[in-house]
């Protein structure tokens, strides 16, 4: 990831770049080409570690750093130029495995040309996207409203879906109310660039999502990370910044790359005994976990004890878009302040339906749920006996581990060969090393797919010498 944003000086700027696990302790850094300054933030002492990168002689800088202000000034790798990703792009050719051409809807099976395969990347857990009442509540809302708003929310763009699905997300989360946002992504980053400003501390989880440290960024707030989901650590960076009254402690429920759970009880207590504010995002767990699908504060018993609810509509619930969800008084001042809410067309009707009707069967219908726990259940224990490592994982999103990025992506070609699509994930969104593949069973798989897809991992497994 890459991005620019005005330094401290005028005319400065800062390019601030994430490490991609290039460094184990390391999660990003920012470089001046300006004043010709690098500050990196390190997470195992807690500091942002300032040097002036054309006056090393009486500084130590580790080869690390060094290599990676060569690396921009040959504008290599981090800093690079439009033609340069375009002949990269060259270079890939057939290895290339992102931006596959889908030609159905997305379920559990699906065309990609003329081939059939089973779907085993989708975040549609429940398959929701395809059920008969989603569909039918948006076809009639299409019908009634037409098919967008033509305005934002704050002028001519509210209709009464809007005020009811936010009326309802709020029941959903245990809030007193809730506000909805274009995207999943905008609900993270527009809240948290507008809750929080220079003054506040920001806590954050080192695999927090990349729209979570986008808010931060846009905040101008002091980021600071402790390692993933290590309590030990979280209390010692919480101990350094104890008289600091202005802090807030961030993470994802539900890990989207390793899937794992965050141990939100021990979070929440530690946010509530060091005056943090603490906000989670519910984006891979809302519709799977909790009672009726209500997310980790539901299955944590934690409803009335965090702060701020971020979630997409994007996963579970079969549309697109997201929100938040919090006390009045917070909510009130990001409808009236947050950006990323304002100044961008609200949700079409047929959108506010699709979540509506999806909540819906969620209420009435638990059976999808335990069907898909048990899917997750079938593959996870199927992958495990065949010698996968399936990495960190204890929740539904089920990392098959692979380590080098070309073999990762090998691997996926060679399972779509075999009628299986399954995406395989490199940098930036794993660390050098730990590319993998991301599989999600649905709640509509039957075993014959299962076993199918269990049967096509062995062959490309033994095949590739990924499992004997």
């Amino acid at each position: 990831m890459t991005a620019v944003f005005k330094g401290e000086t005028p005319g400065e700027q800062f390019i601030t770049l994430k490490l991609c696990g290039l460094e184990k302790d390391q999660q990003f850094f920012e470089i001046s080409l300006a004043s010709k300054v690098i500050r990196v933030h390190d997470s195992s002492s807690e500091s942002m570690v300032v040097f002036k990168f054309l006056e090393t002689e009486n500084q130590k800088i580790r080869p690390f750093y060094l290599d990676i202000i060569r690396r921009i000034n040959k504008g290599d790798v981090f800093y690079t130029s439009i033609g340069r990703v375009t002949e990269s792009l060259k270079n890939w050719n057939e290895r290339y495995t992102y931006f596959r051409r889908i030609d159905s809807a997305i379920g559990k099976h699906i065309l990609s040309g003329n081939q059939k395969l089973i779907m085993l990347s989708s975040n549609d857990y429940l398959g929701l996207t395809s059920h008969p009442k989603v569909k039918e509540a948006a076809i009639k809302a299409i019908e009634r409203y037409g098919t967008g708003t033509g305005s934002t929310m704050v002028l001519s763009g509210t209709l009464d879906l809007h005020k009811y699905l936010e009326h309802k997300l709020a029941e959903f989360k245990g809030m007193e109310s809730a506000l909805l946002f274009g995207t999943g992504f905008m609900a993270n980053a527009g809240t948290i660039s507008t809750l929080f400003k220079k003054d506040y501390i920001l806590l954050n989880d080192q695999y927090n999502h990349i729209s979570i440290f986008e808010g931060c960024r846009f905040s101008g707030s002091r980021v600071r990370m402790f390692r993933h989901n290590d309590m030990e650590h979280l209390k010692k960076v919480l101990k350094i910044y104890k008289s600091h009254k202005k802090k807030a402690l961030i993470v994802e429920s539900v890990f989207s790359m390793d899937g794992d759970l965050a141990p939100l009880k021990e979070i929440s207590a530690l946010a509530r005994e060091h005056g943090a504010v603490m906000l989670v995002d519910d984006a891979h767990a809302s519709g799977v976990f909790g009672q009726n699908g209500r997310g980790s504060l539901s299955y944590f018993n934690l409803e009335g004890q965090v702060d701020i609810v971020t979630d997409s509509f994007g996963k579970a619930f079969a549309g697109i878009g997201g929100y938040v969800a919090g006390s009045k008084e917070i909510i009130d001042y990001l409808r009236h302040f947050s950006s990323m809410a304002i100044f961008t067309t609200s949700l079409s009707a047929a959108t506010c339906a699709t979540i509506l009707a999806a909540m819906d069967v969620l209420e009435s219908d638990q059976s999808l749920v335990a069907k898909f726990w048990q899917n997750v259940k079938v593959l996870r224990e199927g992958l495990l006996s065949l010698g996968f490592d399936l990495g960190r994982s204890n929740a539904h999103i089920l990392p098959v581990m692979i380590g080098n990025e070309a073999l990762a992506y090998q691997f996926s070609q060679e399972l779509q060969k075999e009628g299986i699509f399954a995406n395989s994930v490199g940098r930036p969104a794993v660390p050098r090393g730990k590319a993998r593949l991301r599989l999600a069973p649905m709640a509509t798989h039957d075993l014959d797919d299962l076993e199918r897809a269990l049967a096509a991992f062995s062959k490309v497994g033994k095949k590739l010498h990924v499992i004997h």
